[in-house]
């Protein structure tokens, strides 16, 4: 939890790991809420797919 100088609040939670027998996956997942202060509130978050593998590397970020 932070505060910024306008008194909003901010929470924050993640996971984060690695997957496969090499841990050529890896994925990430943040969310969270804003609110207080000055200023509008409301959610928001994450979450990212990393493969790395023999031929090239993909991601897939998805955010709203």
């Amino acid at each position: 939890m932070s505060h910024d100088l306008n008194g909003r609040m901010t929470n924050l939670v993640g996971v984060y790991g690695t997957l496969l027998e090499d841990n050529n996956l890896s994925y990430s997942v943040q969310t969270g809420y804003a609110g207080g202060g000055d200023g509008n509130s409301g959610s928001t978050g994450y979450a990212t797919l990393n493969y790395r593998g023999g031929y090239g590397n993909a991601q897939h970020r998805l955010q709203p």
